[in-house]
């Protein structure tokens, strides 16, 4: 056998299973809810998470509630719009204020399990996030892909791949799992990071 395509056929499996790093990524998710009466005003709730390069945006729906945070990982500042039947709002936040908000998420630690299953034909491995406050998340990833940037740049990022479930547990015993709905590694156009110059009160850090 020719040296060459011996080696291919070796390296072949290590390199079907590489993990690909995407610097362009479009995950919507369906949001569930149950546990209490709450549960209703998510029925109608969704979220999309882009990534472009080092930015990303999370776009959730909570019916007539729309919230949209942007950031950039290069100098860590954020911008969040937040939008209530005809009421704008938009928060810049400097580096020291993004850090500050997210504090008590910087410290969270990750911890894998034996257990998998399958979400939009991706094989996701099952994981546990616990905050330093001891409450815990559930999440489901898959090791094929690796956004440049995770929805989450402090509570995923020792996530070793891209999220596509997690579940969380508010008050009253109020349980939200995020699941996605579709993946699109198409390039994400730069328009969608345009961040609205007019219609928007100014809110304070």
């Amino acid at each position: 056998m020719n040296q060459n395509l011996a080696l291919l056929l070796f390296m072949l499996p290590a390199i079907i299973s590489a993990q690909v790093t995407v610097g362009d990524c479009k995950v919507v998710y369906r949001v569930l809810a149950e546990g209490n009466d709450a549960a209703n005003i998510f029925k109608t709730s969704s979220k999309t998470f882009y990534v472009r390069g080092n930015k990303t945006l999370t776009e959730t729906v909570f019916g007539n509630f729309k919230q949209s945070v942007f950031f950039n990982a290069n100098d860590s500042t954020s911008v969040i719009l937040k939008e209530t039947g005809a009421d704008k709002f938009i928060t810049y936040l400097s580096k020291d204020s993004w850090l500050a908000q997210n504090a008590r998420l910087m410290h969270a630690e990750f911890k894998p399990l034996n257990e998998i299953k399958k979400i939009l034909g991706y094989t996701c491995h099952k994981g546990i996030i616990t905050k330093a406050a001891g409450d815990r998340i559930t999440v489901y990833y898959t090791k094929d892909i690796k956004p440049t940037v995770s929805e989450y740049p402090y509570l995923f990022q020792q996530v070793p791949g891209l999220v596509l479930e997690y579940q969380t547990t508010r008050e009253n015993n109020l349980k939200i799992s995020y699941i996605a709905s579709s993946v699109s590694l198409l390039p994400v156009a730069a328009s969608v990071f345009d961040i609205p110059k007019q219609g928007y009160r100014v809110l304070d850090q």
